[in-house]
């Protein structure tokens, strides 16, 4: 049974540092995504690299945004 416990703390170990590894490339995600200058690109970087969408989610969501400005005034 100690085996198999020390096992089990181990392996959570493993994952508690994967998580870390995981937050802490998700944040120089972010910070270099905050540095592009276009909001367009922001946006698209931030659907597909942190919140993980596929292209055609991120087209689909895009054209739903756009669809609604015409020259820079929103349509009712």
């Amino acid at each position: 049974m100690r085996k198999w416990l020390d096992k089990i703390n181990i392996l959570e170990i493993k994952i508690a540092n994967e998580v870390n590894l995981f937050m802490d490339l998700k944040l120089q995600i972010l910070e270099t995504i905050e540095q592009l200058e276009s909001i367009d690109e922001k946006l698209v970087l931030n659907y597909r690299y942190v919140k993980g969408l596929e292209w055609d989610e991120i087209c689909s969501l895009l054209l739903q945004v756009k669809g609604r400005y015409i020259g820079g005034m929103e349509m009712l």
